[in-house]
């Protein structure tokens, strides 16, 4: 749990800097289709970029406000919808003709059929499971699942590693607090401590506990053939401002997947792309804002390794640009 101990600062940012750029990506081919890559070659350019931009301003407006109260949040998530079937009605714009001008995934690209369930089982024990495996495809993808366990890992040990180097200062800021709290004048301290010696002491958790935590559970899930709905140990710091990874909102998010199971994902079709896209652009200004405008000044001349991590990394994959970011903050250094 303290990997993010042992790698160089520029590297961490341009890394997590990386990643934002790929979520942006990610939400550029939801709303149009394409890939980035693809997008100069298309004779319908305009069009493409008209149906992005609502995400680009529904994810900055989601960036702005979420942070100040989880109402903006929904409020802002509950306009896309709004908007999106008020723009419907006003142009006469039927349900299965924005379908098929992109604004919303048809009811095809979501459900499954009862024969596809049959042939393309999720379990590892169906019957003739490892032949309907296209191993090219799954060779294809190991680089990017293995990039992406790596970037759950180095999250998960951001935080461990940031409260060792911040201890001092958090117990410093805690004590300044509390002589703010009693306006200079002495403080219970005392009696504070007396009443919480007779309380039971909860043991804090180790971080590798909560990983192994983490990893039992989409062990068990992925042998199943479901995935793991887990805490928000996400990339944004958006979420955890709004307080996501509390009990209530991770129980709503459960009860959102199991209704989408349910109606066999039918209720997808039903909400526009830009919904889920804005949360896309507002996860990917979040990293870009946090790991590569304000690292600018915190770095100094290392600064370019962080620009050629994210360019290498749309070049030549995620893990080859870390590893020539580590050679070259190490040349840098030495």
């Amino acid at each position: 749990a303290n990997l993010a101990l042992f790698l160089p600062y520029p590297v961490l940012c341009g890394f997590f800097s990386s990643v934002g750029l790929s979520i942006w990506m990610s939400s550029f081919k939801v709303d149009t289709g394409i890939t980035v890559q693809h997008f100069w070659g298309s004779e319908h350019r305009l069009f493409l970029v008209m149906k992005h931009v609502p995400s680009i301003i529904s994810g900055i407006a989601l960036y702005f406000l979420a942070p100040k109260s989880p109402v903006y949040l929904i409020g802002i998530i509950a306009c896309t919808i709004v908007l999106a079937y008020s723009t419907m009605v006003l142009t006469g714009t039927s349900l299965y003709e924005a379908q098929a001008l992109g604004f919303f995934w048809d009811e095809n690209e979501v459900v499954m059929s009862p024969q596809e369930h049959r042939d393309y089982p999720m379990h590892v024990w169906s019957h003739g499971f490892f032949e309907k495996i296209s191993w090219d495809a799954f060779m294809n993808g190991v680089p990017d699942v293995i990039a992406m366990g790596l970037i759950y890992l180095i999250r998960c040990s951001l935080q461990a590693a940031a409260l060792k180097r911040n201890l001092a200062n958090y117990l410093r800021n805690k004590d300044a607090a509390d002589a703010a709290g009693s306006d200079g004048q002495p403080s219970f301290v005392a009696d504070k401590s007396v009443k919480d010696d007779k309380q039971p002491k909860r043991r804090p958790k180790d971080v590798l506990e909560v990983l192994m935590q983490f990893a039992n559970t989409q062990f068990v899930t992925a042998i199943t053939g479901g995935f793991a709905v887990l805490p928000s140990i996400g990339l944004s710091n958006t979420f955890v401002k709004i307080g996501s990874e509390r009990q209530a909102p991770q129980l709503v998010a459960c009860l959102l997947v199991l209704g989408c199971y349910l109606s066999n994902f039918r209720l997808i079709s039903f909400v526009p792309k830009c919904t889920f896209s804005s949360l896309l652009v507002m996860a990917s200004i979040d990293l870009m804002t946090n790991w590569f405008i304000k690292s600018f000044q915190k770095i100094g001349s290392e600064w370019f390794v962080i620009p050629f991590i994210v360019l290498s990394g749309q070049m030549f994959g995620v893990l080859q640009s870390v590893a020539l970011g580590v050679g070259i903050s190490t040349l840098v250094f030495v």
